[in-house]
């Protein structure tokens, strides 16, 4: 391995294309409708692959299955809305495409810490609450 020799980390090969493929789709589809679901299996058919590959694929190269990938993208988008906008939370959980305001508020408090109105007070409060960061790295 030559960045071995050297001590020199290697780069990350990028993701195999039938991973960058449903990426691209699930980035465009939460685009263009993101409170419409999203099933696996219209993400494999865009990746061209089956939807048992696909979620192989995804745990290998980006420790997260394609569900678990949406679910972070979509609460990464609502804790921008949260701190950009006055929706109330929960037409954010339906802009966003959860299912209801109860199951919205339980999956963002197991992201972020804090629950979606308790992020919103802080933010008003001036305390800031906690950071805004991005879930995925994509």
């Amino acid at each position: 391995v030559v960045g071995a020799e050297r001590n020199v980390p290697l780069e990350n090969p990028p993701y195999p294309e039938a991973v960058a493929r449903a990426m691209a789709f699930i980035a465009a589809r939460l685009e263009e409708q993101p409170s419409d679901p999203l099933p696996l299996d219209a993400i494999a058919r865009a990746a061209y692959v089956s939807p048992e590959h696909l979620c192989r694929l995804f745990k290998t190269h980006t420790r997260h299955t394609p569900a678990e990938t949406v679910r972070l993208i979509r609460l990464d988008r609502a804790a921008v809305l949260l701190a950009r906008t006055n929706f109330s939370v929960g037409e954010i959980a339906t802009l966003c495409g959860f299912p209801s305001q109860f199951h919205f508020a339980r999956r963002f408090k197991e992201a972020f810490g804090q629950t979606p109105s308790d992020l919103r007070r802080a933010i008003a409060s001036g305390l800031g609450g906690v950071p805004i960061t991005r879930l995925l790295q994509i």
